[in-house]
């Protein structure tokens, strides 16, 4: 790209002020690199997502418990539950 840029400033006729031609390879220059700052970015926060799923275990989920003895099944009281509907 640094090629074109001279290339072309080259073949132009020297003016004071910027022209068209000037600003679009500053803009293309700003898009390429932009695009490389993009992906490093990406990158990284995929990268660092990935290794702390990795080291983390599982969340543990509620489990259900029905609780059966051979001839009752223990109260809510005494797994600290309530009755549904009470508080």
């Amino acid at each position: 790209m640094t090629t074109l840029l001279f290339g072309v400033q080259s073949s132009l006729p020297s003016v004071p002020y910027i022209k068209a031609v000037d600003l679009f390879m500053i803009v293309s220059f700003a898009n390429v690199f932009a695009a490389l700052v993009e992906f490093a970015v990406v990158n990284y926060t995929s990268m660092r997502e990935k290794e702390r799923r990795e080291s983390k275990p599982p969340k543990n989920t509620k489990k259900k418990y029905t609780v059966v003895s051979k001839s009752h099944i223990y109260s809510y009281k005494t797994l600290n539950l309530s009755w549904p509907g009470t508080k």
